[in-house]
Order: C-alpha cells, then sequence, then structure tokens
C-alpha cells in the first residue's frame, strides 16, 4: 500500500508542477495522468486523489483544447468528496464542476452545482470563498444569458471582497465581469469605470492562470473603448493583452488578444491586417470550442464596421446554428441522463443510487455529471432573502436565488472569467 500511495504522491507533485509551468503536450499529459490514476484503488488516500483530480480539471479548462474531458474526473471528484463528508473540499469540488459545465455550454447543471457550493461557502462562513463561488455563478447565469442575474451575483462577490485586502483581487475579478455584462447591455461607459477598477485592483499577474485573467480584461476593456469611439486608448490596451497573453501559455488567451488586436485594427482603418488577424483566429477558435461564439461575434462586429455586410450575416448565421447545436447537444445528454436515472434499479441500496448515477467498474469512472436535469430553474434577481423551497424530485433545498422559473437560454457569448478558489 505504501508503493501505491508513493506512486499518487508522485503523480500530484507531476500534476502541480505542470499546472505551474504548463508543458506543451499539456492536454496529452492529463489523459495520461488521468490513466494513471485510474490504475490506482480508489480507498487510497482520497483526500489526494481528489486534489489531483482537481488540479487536472483546472488545467483541462484553462487550457481550452479539451474542455469536454474535464466533466468526468471533476463529477468523480464531487463523488469522492461527498463521501468524505469533507464541506471545504466539497464546495471546492462542485465550484470547478460548475466552472467546467457553463464552460461546456451546460448552465442550467452548472447552477445547480455552484448554488451547493455557495450553500456550503455561508455555512462555513469563509468570505472569500462565498465571493469567489459568487462569481462563478454569475458566470453561470451569463452562460444562459441572464445578464441582469449575473450582474446581481457579481454585486454581490464584490460586496462581500470590499475592504479586505486578501480579496482585493477577487474584487477586481468581480468587477470586470460587470464590466463583461454592460459590454453586452451596452452600457459601455459604465463599463469602461468598471474596469478601470477592476484592473487597478488585480495584483500584478505572476501565474498563467492569472494572466489569462488579465487578457480577458484587457481584451474587454478594448471592446469597450472601441464601442466608444476611443481608438489610440484601445490600441493602447491591446498591447498589453498581447504582452500577457504570451505569458499565458494559453491558446485561449492567444485568441482573446488576436481578436482584440483585430478588432483595433479594422477600427484604424487596416481592414485587411485586422480581417485576416480575425479571421486566423477564428480557425483556432473553431477547435477551442469555448472561444467560438465570442470569437464569432468579434468577426461579426469587425465586419459590420468594415462594410461588409454578407460576410458579417454569414458568421452569424454560423453562430445561430453553432448555439443551436450546443443547445441540442445539451438537450439529448439530458435526455440520455434522465432516462438511465429513471431506469428500474435491481439492487436499490447499491453504490450507484447512493452516488446520484456515478458508478464505478475496474478501477475506472463512469459519472453523470449531476442529478435529474430539468429545462427550467428557480433564481431571484432582485434583493437577498432566506426562503427557500423543496424540489419536487427530492427533499433538498434551493438556496434563496433559486426561487423563480426562468427558462435557460443560450447567449451568443459565453467568455467570463472564473475562480478557481
Amino acid at each position: 500500500m505504501d508503493a501505491v500511495a508513493e506512486q499518487l504522491h508522485q503523480l500530484e507533485a507531476e500534476v502541480k508542477a505542470n499546472l505551474a509551468t504548463p508543458r506543451t503536450d499539456t492536454v496529452a499529459f492529463l489523459n495520461q495522468s488521468l490513466a494513471r490514476l485510474r490504475s490506482i484503488p480508489f480507498d487510497v488516500e482520497p483526500r489526494t486523489r481528489i486534489d489531483c483530480l482537481l488540479s487536472i480539471v483546472q488545467q483541462f479548462h484553462h487550457q481550452g483544447q479539451s474542455v469536454f474531458s474535464a466533466v468526468e474526473p471533476a463529477a468523480l471528484a464531487v463523488m469522492l468528496a461527498e463521501q468524505l463528508g469533507d464541506k471545504t473540499l466539497l464546495r471546492r469540488a462542485l465550484n470547478l464542476q460548475g466552472i467546467v459545465l457553463f464552460s461546456t455550454s451546460n448552465p442550467g447543471d452548472a447552477i445547480r452545482s455552484l448554488a451547493r457550493a455557495l450553500e456550503i461557502a455561508q455555512s462555513l462562513g469563509d468570505e472569500e470563498l462565498q465571493a469567489g463561488t459568487w462569481n462563478n455563478l454569475a458566470a453561470a447565469f451569463y452562460e444562459a444569458a441572464l445578464y441582469s442575474d449575473s450582474r446581481e451575483c457579481l454585486l454581490q462577490a464584490a460586496d462581500l471582497a470590499l475592504g479586505v485586502p486578501k480579496l482585493r483581487g477577487l474584487r477586481g475579478l468581480a468587477l470586470s465581469n460587470v464590466a463583461l455584462c454592460c459590454l453586452h447591455t451596452r452600457d459601455y461607459q459604465e463599463g469602461i469605470e468598471r474596469i478601470k477598477d477592476s484592473i487597478s485592483l488585480m495584483p500584478p499577474p505572476t501565474s498563467p492562470a492569472e494572466m489569462l485573467v488579465r487578457v480577458q480584461a484587457e481584451a474587454n476593456f478594448t471592446r469597450l473603448l472601441l464601442a466608444t469611439g476611443r481608438v489610440r486608448e484601445a490600441s493602447e490596451r491591446v498591447q498589453l493583452a498581447k504582452e500577457f497573453a504570451a505569458q499565458a501559455k494559453s491558446v485561449r488567451a492567444d485568441i482573446a488578444a488576436a481578436c482584440a488586436e483585430g478588432l483595433v485594427e479594422v477600427y484604424s482603418g487596416l481592414t485587411d491586417v485586422g480581417l485576416s488577424r480575425g479571421m486566423a483566429a477564428l480557425e483556432k477558435a473553431r477547435v477551442i470550442k469555448p472561444t467560438l461564439r465570442e470569437t464569432l461575434l468579434a468577426l461579426v462586429q469587425a465586419h459590420e464596421k468594415a462594410g461588409r455586410p454578407d460576410r458579417a450575416l454569414a458568421l452569424h448565421r454560423e453562430l445561430t446554428l453553432h448555439v443551436r447545436k450546443a443547445q441540442q447537444d445539451n438537450i439529448v445528454t439530458r435526455d440520455a441522463r434522465r432516462r438511465r436515472l429513471l431506469a428500474p434499479k435491481t439492487n436499490p441500496g447499491s453504490h450507484n443510487e447512493r452516488t446520484g448515477g456515478a458508478r464505478l467498474s475496474a478501477g475506472r469512472c463512469r459519472c453523470s455529471t449531476s442529478a435529474l436535469a430539468t429545462s427550467s430553474f428557480s433564481v431571484a434577481g432582485g434583493g437577498i432573502s432566506s426562503t427557500k423551497r423543496a424540489t419536487n424530485a427530492a427533499s433538498s433545498e434551493w438556496p434563496w436565488f433559486l426561487r423563480r422559473p426562468i427558462a435557460v437560454r443560450h447567449p451568443c457569448s459565453i467568455l467570463c472569467r472564473v475562480s478557481a478558489s
């Protein structure tokens, strides 16, 4: 057993080392790490296994090249944390699971996971955990195009972090996301004020994840400035985005910076150069699916500005088809999960039933990402209320913000920064 535990610790060290300094073949390395992890029995140091799984999930998300590969390890981490009864570890696992779910066009299940994570954070009384989870819950609402609900969550995060020195970065993250909401609601001036406050609060980025956050903030600042006709200032911000992207070691960062730079070039009169740069970014985004919608939106804007409405219309059609396909894929996945969960159970007390659909077989994991998904959710977009409601499928309770039924819909943009704390 000691030798097996040593293998697990060695794997954890390698995964965490790659988190700090990503290698060029990170996706292949993460898949190999998961394969090695499956060969280690589940009863060997489960906390170390969970930490390893969450590090792998975080890196899949950061790279953006294979985010769907993070769904299974995220679900397994949640299951193991529930079995351990460790609230802090469970909140972290649910938090990362929510990030993965809304990054794979599944905001409904993401809201469920993050709602549970928020309740746990509130029960622990940790303001830092609460602020980070509020920010990620806002991202899930943003993915569902519920901008007012997203904004309310972000203001909750910002208020929790106000006046707390160690939470300056989290407050900056929340305000950056408020600015992103303003970009899509066309409250450009407010968005500029929010993004300025956000960047002033962010510490100098030192890790690849922090670099990615800063790239996205600068890219959104650039778009807000362009929307108000301040091209010269936008060109200054895009240079910063490029510098941070070079250090982020993430294709997602490269795409965000390239889109912003292409837009600045189009607005500066360098139409052909800007459109060429934007189309090159689009080719990458067609592989890195989480960035595709935002990139298509930027290209539509660029072609409209360049006076090429036919091409803008064609890109908008691609955007519409992409969103529709994501919705259809999500419906198919939910329907398959519903049939599995409603199927007669031969052994009511089985491990499968106790873990909400997760099955373990021959050392390998087969996990459903959540309990039975529904097509509508209950949220509160107004003030805080302690009123809770029991679900009709089980006796669990919803948090206060899941009280008003809403239809989850997919927006034309999903890029929203997240907090993996």
